[in-house]
């Protein structure tokens, strides 16, 4: 449960917060004095809301912002919380999801972290999605393929070099013994050709 202090516009608050990432304690927590309270304006949860204020499961959009504070934090200090209203009315609040819960062996990283309402990510709890699921295994299958036909083409590349090394070869046995019979044209190909073997 919050203690709301007041209630500001989408566009205005994305403006001012920051992505700060998890375990950044370089960083100190920043705040700003609005409306008469401080409010925080760093957290890797404002990151998520930047990138996205879109519900991943449901749909549902953030429509406002609220500065606030737990019923239960004695501080002067407050955050800002994403909410967004269904048809009904109610307001829902929206959360930093881990897409690969940290459970499971997923990484606190904001390439792991998506936008999702609460209702949605209580009912995901700490569960892999059946479609996170596919996309990791579609990751794998591909990981899979590149390596097979990165093989492939070197094994070409190596087969193709060898092939034009051979004809190489062949050409400059001729032209040395076009060379020995004092054949000028030879004999100057061959001077290049040493020239530029570093012979």
């Amino acid at each position: 449960m919050y203690q709301r202090h007041k209630i500001y516009p989408i566009q205005q608050i994305l403006d001012i917060i920051e992505y700060k990432y998890a375990g950044c304690y370089s960083n100190k927590k920043k705040y700003i004095e609005l409306d008469g309270v401080k409010v925080k304006i760093t957290s890797a949860r404002y990151g998520v809301f930047k990138n996205s204020i879109k519900c991943v499961c449901c749909g549902l959009e953030g429509s406002f912002f609220a500065s606030e504070k737990s019923l239960y934090d004695n501080t002067d200090k407050y955050h800002f919380n994403l909410y967004g209203v269904k048809n009904n009315g109610d307001e829902v609040l929206f959360t930093k999801d881990h897409i690969i819960p940290v459970s499971k062996g997923g990484s606190n990283n904001f390439e792991n972290f998506q936008t999702m309402c609460s209702e949605c990510n209580n009912e995901k709890s700490n569960n892999i999605d059946n479609n996170i699921h596919d996309m990791i295994n579609r990751y794998k299958n591909n990981i899979n393929d590149i390596k097979k036909e990165s093989n492939e083409l070197n094994n070409r590349l190596k087969n193709h070099y060898l092939s034009v090394n051979n004809k190489l070869e062949k050409i400059y046995k001729l032209l040395k013994q076009y060379a020995n019979k004092n054949d000028e044209t030879a004999i100057n190909i061959l001077k290049q050709l040493n020239k530029y073997k570093g012979k």
